[in-house]
């Protein structure tokens, strides 16, 4: 009787020690992407916030339309972090900040080209 007993917890062990084990490496996995997520998110902050002090200009030709479709399927890929938990969701959240990232450089690049060409297109209309 008391064999079967160690038979039943042993196996029980073995049957409930995967899922912890995978509970645990998705709570790791979880924190891991909190840390990276909170560098990336303060990245691009600092890069929207130098996009707002140029003047508006309607459009942006297309960036802000690219930059809330990225930030609609990062939700979307946030929920998946928080009820499934993988490496692939989480590749795939780090991925869409380095996208949104590299979008913000381009459009930061583009407008500091547009202002300074306006501002050597004023010069040279004043020295005329």
């Amino acid at each position: 009787m008391a064999r079967g007993r160690h038979v039943v917890y042993g196996l029980s062990a073995y049957l409930l020690w995967p899922k912890a084990v995978a509970v645990k490496q998705s709570e790791v996995a979880m924190k891991e992407f909190t840390e990276v997520e909170a560098f990336y998110v303060s990245q691009i902050s600092q890069r929207v916030e130098m996009i707002h002090e140029f003047p508006r200009e309607d459009g942006l030709n297309g960036f802000t339309h690219d930059f809330h479709q990225l930030e609609a399927m990062y939700s979307v890929l946030r929920e998946e972090m928080k009820t499934r938990p993988s490496q692939k969701v989480k590749d795939a959240l780090v991925l869409n900040l380095l996208v949104r990232i590299d979008l913000l450089n381009q459009q930061l690049h583009k407008l500091e080209q547009e202002h300074s060409g306006d501002k050597t297109g004023n010069n040279d209309g004043l020295s005329s």
